[in-house]
């Protein structure tokens, strides 16, 4: 038999890297199989050429191209002859068994004859309301339900999201998967802490929160717990990272600054945005600890990337914080609504660094890697 053929479509939004770091964690767990058991990845993209893989190296990859439904001028091109029907490719069932991850936002002509393996993160928009339009509400909830009427399979990332995809879609027709993936990180040796220092201006010790800076990430709740510190004397810096884009909440990063300025806490806050990712993993290896305060996860990128370099990790107690700190030694949950219960966390862990015990993370990427392609089967 030929080597097993799947297809992964890139197709994220530029402002979810998490969605993209998804992505790239499946090639590399993938990487890990044992030559002979290692798939050939399609990759699918309206560019056709090889999306940014950072430095994944792969032994069996390719590109191809695909177009998303033709408008009303093209489909009138189309018709008279203008525009040739070569215009977009199609491919056959016999291109990859399978291509993941399809949700129903996905409807590309070039693939309809693919058996699509559908991908749910979470369902955020049925618990926090108040972080999305009517409208985004309304098509989540199209989408989804549309998703749980197909005779396909499912994946969702977390035994907390699977819960809730029975729980709101009890008759679903679906076969479901959970697969908790893992992350492989680029080598970040290559960059030196005492380097970083100098170009973001750190000094001393410092926590960091590598997050998005959506609402749900709950940034604030740590900002209230450095004013709690520092009327108590005891000052902490917090190094925060990621891309500051909200598009639910376009203000939200500016009312973060201004609870900095006018509580002044300047001098114990760092907002250095979208940096480089080799950057944010060493300064992340090199903080006192990570903080996931996060109202809401599928599964959490941030967490895993702490477990994949045995970082400490201060997270909140939602519940897939929980299932995924179960057998991890290095990490205290904390109450997400409970500024004093982490102020009491970074207090105790700034004042005697913890420990970082060993963890066989490898064995989680294997499991990733096997997983996915039981579904793939």
């Amino acid at each position: 038999m030929g080597r097993k053929r799947i297809g992964l479509l890139f197709q994220f939004n530029k402002n979810w890297t998490g969605g993209h770091y998804y992505l790239l964690n499946i090639i590399r767990a993938l990487g890990r199989l044992p030559m002979e058991s290692k798939p050939h990845i399609v990759l699918f993209s309206q560019k056709g050429k090889r999306p940014d893989l950072e430095d994944v190296t792969y032994d069996f990859i390719s590109d191809r191209r695909i177009k998303k439904p033709f408008n009303l001028l093209e489909r009138v091109l189309r018709k008279v002859g203008v525009l040739s029907k070569a215009y977009v490719p199609y491919y056959s069932k016999n291109t990859v068994s399978y291509i993941y991850p399809y949700n129903g936002d996905y409807n590309f002509p070039s693939l309809r004859k693919i058996k699509p393996v559908y991908w749910l993160p979470d369902f955020q928009h049925k618990y926090l309301t108040q972080f999305f339009s009517s409208e985004e509400i309304q098509g989540r909830d199209v989408q989804f339900k549309a998703i749980s009427e197909k005779r396909s399979k499912l994946v969702l990332s977390s035994n907390s999201a699977k819960q809730d995809f029975i729980k709101f879609y009890p008759e679903n027709k679906n076969q479901t998967f959970t697969i908790p993936f893992a992350t492989i990180l680029p080598d970040f040796s290559t960059v030196h802490i005492d380097e970083l220092r100098i170009k973001y201006n750190l000094e001393g010790p410092y926590f960091i929160s590598p997050n998005q800076f959506w609402a749900h990430k709950n940034h604030l709740i740590i900002l209230e717990s450095l004013v709690l510190l520092k009327a108590k004397g005891v000052k902490f810096m917090v190094v925060f990272t990621g891309n500051e884009n909200d598009y639910r909440n376009p203000g939200y990063l500016q009312s973060l600054k201004d609870f900095v300025k006018n509580n002044s806490l300047e001098k114990s806050v760092k907002f250095l945005g979208f940096i480089d990712r080799v950057d944010q993993l060493q300064l992340m290896n090199n903080a006192i600890g990570i903080i996931q305060p996060s109202f809401f996860e599928g599964w959490s990128t941030v967490v895993e990337d702490g477990k994949s370099m045995n970082q400490f990790i201060i997270a909140s107690s939602i519940e897939v914080h929980k299932e995924q700190l179960t057998d991890y030694p290095n990490a205290v949950l904390f109450a997400s609504d409970k500024s004093n219960d982490l102020a009491m966390q970074l207090e105790k862990f700034g004042t005697n660094p913890p420990v970082r015990l060993r963890y066989r993370y490898e064995v989680k990427i294997l499991d990733f890697a096997k997983s996915f392609m039981a579904v793939m089967n």
